[in-house]
């Protein structure tokens, strides 16, 4: 029952998806947690160290790929992208995604993180950084609408790694320690570190390309 129930509440926010195309990410989660054990067998046949950045690239891209359809109507200089042209964004995010989801694999090599963990963590991070800083401001400087945005900012960015993660957990040893304080404190460094790599030795010779 909770199987078909999860199916059904899939297809009616796929059906809610043609309006605003951010939306599939949910679908995306569902359908993916639905459907595990057969992805799961997929991605098994991907060799154990590049499974689960492999299943991250996959998530992500497409994670962006609804970003990009979701502002396709909007003028170039109002679209909330990498890059406001598709293509280039599809190849700034490819490398923001590979950043994102390599961080996340050195940590899970030596760190027994939770689904949780993972998600909270990155949704964190999402909040902090999307928008250059914008969308943390705008929970202060807009008490209606600021806090439902970063609550969807949260989960744009925290469901891709998690899902990544429940298709290729198997794939990390079991030996690896329980987080306390300082792994938290370490994983958010490292995702904070990664993002300022990004920035300045991949997004800024991208941007004198495009």
């Amino acid at each position: 029952m909770k199987r078909i129930l999860l199916g059904l509440l899939g297809l009616v926010l796929l059906i809610l998806s043609t309006e605003n195309t951010m939306l599939l990410i949910f679908p995306m989660w569902i359908f993916t947690t639905l459907f595990k054990d057969l992805l799961r067998k997929i991605m098994s046949k991907v060799p154990h160290d590049l499974g689960f950045v492999t299943a991250g690239l996959i998530f992500g891209m497409l994670t962006e790929s609804f970003a990009i359809l979701n502002n396709l109507d909007l003028p170039p200089n109002e679209r909330i992208l990498l890059h406001p042209e598709p293509l280039p964004d599809l190849l700034y995010g490819f490398f923001y995604y590979s950043f994102l989801i390599l961080t996340w694999y050195l940590l899970l090599r030596k760190i027994n993180f939770s689904q949780k963990d993972i998600f909270l963590l990155t949704a964190i991070f999402g909040i902090f950084t999307e928008e250059t800083g914008a969308v943390f401001m705008r929970i202060f400087t807009e008490p209606l609408t600021g806090p439902l945005y970063a609550i969807i900012v949260a989960f744009v960015y925290g469901i891709f790694p998690v899902l990544a993660y429940l298709l290729t957990e198997e794939n990390f040893s079991t030996e690896r320690v329980k987080p306390k304080l300082k792994h938290y404190l370490l994983a958010g460094f490292g995702l904070f570190l990664q993002y300022a790599l990004y920035g300045n030795f991949v997004y800024q010779p991208l941007e004198n390309i495009f």
